[in-house]
């Protein structure tokens, strides 16, 4: 899976935009940015499709959160899973309704293990 997390050389149309102290803005990248779009994708799935437990809690099973992600992914790169974008780049509002028709972007940046 992929998410939302920058380029390497970071500005602000291929950043996203992070709160910073003083109350000002900037764009980062990488991990620190993709990690928190997949973790709120995930609880968003769990609001949606869970149910709520004896102890108040809405639970789901760690393995059907990941089979909503993977199956509502917007594919990238090779057609269908590769090594480079897994199973494509994660889509909240396709998780939320559950829309697991067909989805490709054609406007992923080349992947270095396409040429090996």
């Amino acid at each position: 899976m992929t998410a939302p997390g920058g380029a390497a050389n970071v500005d602000c149309t291929t950043g996203v935009s992070s709160t910073f102290p003083a109350n000002t803005y900037g764009c980062i990248s990488g991990t620190s940015m993709a990690s928190p779009h997949a973790a709120g994708v995930a609880a968003l799935i769990v609001s949606q499709f869970g149910t709520l437990g004896s102890d108040g809690d809405v639970k789901m099973p760690p393995q059907k959160v990941e089979d909503y992600l993977q199956s509502s992914a917007i594919d990238q790169g090779l057609p269908g899973y590769d090594e480079c974008f897994g199973n494509g780049r994660i889509d909240a509002l396709r998780a939320v309704t559950h829309d697991t028709s067909a989805a490709y972007d054609s406007s992923a940046p080349f992947c270095p293990e396409y040429a090996e």
